[in-house]
């Protein structure tokens, strides 16, 4: 495994303890919240460790840039524009909801019903509403997995 992969499965295991502890609520949180604490901090320690010695710049394609408020050269402006706008700002042209209040209610749904010869794959933006921060627990939560293999 090379050491962007290494990075970048580090990043997603912090994420994923923080998330999990973000959503425990009750005796859940009383169970596992100790423990969650030490797996954030060991995750923390090891992703620091590991961006510490690898040097800014190698063969993985790590840049270390100076951002100065500014988004990093290799953000499109097609992606700025994105990043930059509000949530009115951006309309969906398929809304998938598990309660039946768009027009599918799965994300595979959705995926089966466009065309074989679509080019959507380039430019498709799946979003999520629902999430701790708005009160969400993570069982009712709209999360959207990655795998980096």
């Amino acid at each position: 495994m090379d050491k962007a992969n290494v990075i970048k499965r580090l990043s997603i295991v912090l994420t994923n303890h923080v998330t999990c502890l973000d959503g425990l609520e009750g005796s859940s949180l009383v169970v596992m919240e100790s423990d969650l604490h030490d797996l954030i901090s060991r995750a923390r320690s090891s992703l620091a460790v590991l961006v510490a010695v690898f040097p800014s710049k190698d063969s993985d394609g790590f840049i270390e840039e100076k951002l100065n408020g500014d988004f990093p050269s290799w953000v499109t402006s097609k992606d700025k524009k994105l990043l930059e706008s509000s949530i009115g700002d951006i309309k969906a042209n398929v809304v998938v909801a598990k309660d039946g209040s768009g027009k599918f209610k799965t994300v595979a749904e959705a995926v089966a019903s466009t065309p074989d010869d679509g080019n959507g794959m380039d430019v498709t933006t799946i979003t999520g509403s629902l999430n701790f921060i708005d009160g969400a627990t993570i069982s009712s939560s709209a999360i959207v997995g990655m795998n980096f293999e």
